[in-house]
């Protein structure tokens, strides 16, 4: 008798020790993942930052350019009235509306984040416990 309750002792410990090695290999394998997924993520929102500076550095390469052409601009030069007044250089201040205009429309893959379930799918990031207001949940 005293043999059985051995061998039945033996036996869950043994599986107790099967139990442990499978659930220390499933977290293992479940953190792997995880970390899988988390460098996915950075990648593709470093892909979309890198983007985005680029098309900063491309605006400000016009900026300078229109700052530049501008200047040496003879009718586009900021002229004073009698009063003191300048008058604005309106060549100019198009030219960086429509710079600004073409940096907001290089925007638009940042607009798709926006779209609920398409940013979670996309940075993998898990909710926290507070809500849009800072406020602990």
């Amino acid at each position: 008798e005293d043999k059985v309750q051995s061998r039945a002792a033996r036996r869950e410990g043994f599986a107790d020790a099967l139990r442990g090695e499978a659930a220390e290999t499933m977290d293992q394998d479940a953190q792997q993942l995880d970390e899988e997924l988390e460098k996915v993520a950075r990648s593709r929102l470093m892909n979309l930052l890198i983007y985005d500076f680029v098309i900063f550095l491309i605006c400000l390469a016009l900026v300078i350019w229109a700052t530049w052409f501008h200047a040496l601009d003879e009718e586009a030069r900021i002229t004073e009235n009698d009063d003191g007044a300048g008058e604005s250089n309106w060549k100019y201040h198009a030219t960086l509306f429509w710079i600004r205009a073409f940096y907001g429309t290089m925007s638009f893959p940042f607009v798709l984040l926006r779209i609920p379930g398409v940013s979670s799918v996309f940075s993998h990031a898990k909710p926290t416990g507070y809500n849009p207001y800072g406020n602990t949940v």
